[in-house]
């Protein structure tokens, strides 16, 4: 039992705490964790504002945080103790029941069931491994999904996030061509440098004819919206005919608007969400285990098409300079929050 430096979130939309919190003994199948490292993902910014995951905890208080890395420093009763002192990279129980309490992980000490952790090599550093769940499993999910339409093209949006550019390494990997979407002209020159050859930015007038034609020319009828709004609608009648569409982020944070139901109707067109809670199901066990252990291989690697560059870090104290600074500029890099340093 640790008494725990935890952030606590009192209601939805409300301010964040610092408090003390007790971690209890880990139970069967369950590890303790001394935090080292804590991202910050726009899921997590959305989760704070209540607008994140299905079905949304109703009790509260409770603790935010979807990924983070660190050291396993305790065991459950049947767990093997040789995984004491491993360096891992985790995450929360999701899509939990809402009278369940959900505990996240902006906290020194975290209990996690052992299937939720990634084990890595010691000479991995924290801050590299802190973003090895999220984003990654959730690329291994799209590639999953473009594969399942027989696609050899895709287009995503956000293009310029450190998301995007995983993505966009991991289909290069698997000989799929990859249409980014940006908003700023200048993210385009900075994408062609990284090896991305087809760039769009959505503040161009003929940015949506751009696309037309060049989604026909590559024969690309799988898309990745992760901007909602306006931009969704936009964006679906700016694509092929027969093509699909699948919403899996909010970044404007506005309930997405502006589709004209002829695109639905008479182009075949669809609009579908993803949520990796959903495509693990979907997988099955075998799937996922595999890749897991792709994902863990690649961070062994210099050249591993899962590297996120993090831009600044903070304390667990300073955790509202951190969430400031990193709403405020999302496409300089991520956000790391120390609680045990």
């Amino acid at each position: 039992m640790k008494d725990s430096k935890s952030l606590i979130l009192q209601k939805y939309s409300g301010d964040l705490q610092l408090a003390l919190k007790v971690c209890p003994a880990p139970e069967k199948n369950e590890v303790q964790v001394k935090m080292m490292c804590a991202t910050i993902h726009p899921s997590d910014i959305q989760f704070i504002k209540g607008f994140y995951g299905y079905p949304r905890p109703e009790i509260l208080p409770i603790t935010p945080g979807f990924e983070g890395s660190g050291e396993i420093v305790a065991v459950g009763p049947n767990v093997d103790k040789s995984l004491i002192g491993k360096r891992v990279c985790l995450g929360p129980e999701m899509n939990k029941k809402s009278n369940e309490t959900f505990n996240g992980i902006w906290t020194q000490y975290f209990n996690s069931k052992l299937r939720n952790v990634l084990i890595f090599p010691d000479n991995i550093p924290y801050e590299t491994i802190c973003f090895a769940m999220l984003n990654p499993m959730t690329a291994m999910g799209f590639l999953y999904t473009v594969k399942k339409h027989n696609s050899s093209a895709v287009i995503q949006n956000g293009g310029s996030s450190a998301f995007a550019k995983m993505f966009a390494r991991l289909c290069k990997k698997e000989g799929i061509e990859v249409i980014n979407l940006v908003r700023n002209p200048s993210q385009i020159e900075t994408l062609n440098k990284e090896g991305s050859k087809y760039v769009i930015s959505t503040s161009e007038k003929t940015w949506q004819k751009d696309l037309w034609k060049l989604a026909n020319k590559l024969n690309a009828k799988v898309c990745f919206d992760c901007v909602g709004g306006e931009m969704t609608g936009r964006l679906l009648f700016a694509l092929p005919d027969e093509s699909i569409m699948y919403h899996f982020g909010n970044l404007e944070l506005k309930r997405i608007s502006g589709i004209d139901s002829s695109e639905l109707l008479f182009k075949k067109k669809e609009l579908r969400g993803w949520w990796m809670p959903n495509w693990l199901r979907e997988a099955g066990v075998e799937h996922l285990i595999k890749c897991r252990a792709f994902i863990v291989e690649e961070f062994k690697k210099s050249d591993n098409v899962f590297k996120t560059n993090f831009s600044k870090e903070f304390s667990l104290e300073d955790f509202d300079k951190a969430l400031d600074y990193y709403s405020k500029n999302m496409s300089e890099g991520k956000v790391i929050m120390r609680p045990n340093f």
